[in-house]
């Protein structure tokens, strides 16, 4: 059984976005890496929330792209 990653997720850029601007970053644990043409979940810590992106277009070097969005995700373990 593959180890799930705990995360901090940061979205960067977001469609409604006209300029960059930093927002909330949200910890918790990955349901699946990150995968091209598929969506990214993470199960936030303190229950039953989570975050799930749109389809991933490019990973990139702790970066996930997608149409309207761009996220930073740092691994914490």
């Amino acid at each position: 059984m593959a180890k799930h990653r705990k995360v901090v997720v940061t979205k960067l850029i977001g469609s409604r976005d006209k300029v960059p601007r930093l927002q909330t970053a949200l910890e918790g644990i990955e349901i699946a890496p990150p995968v091209v043409g598929k969506c990214y979940k993470v199960k936030l810590d303190g229950g039953h929330l989570f975050l799930r992106t749109s389809l991933v277009s490019k990973i990139s070097d702790g970066y996930i792209h997608t149409r309207n969005s761009v996220y930073k995700v740092e691994v914490l373990n």
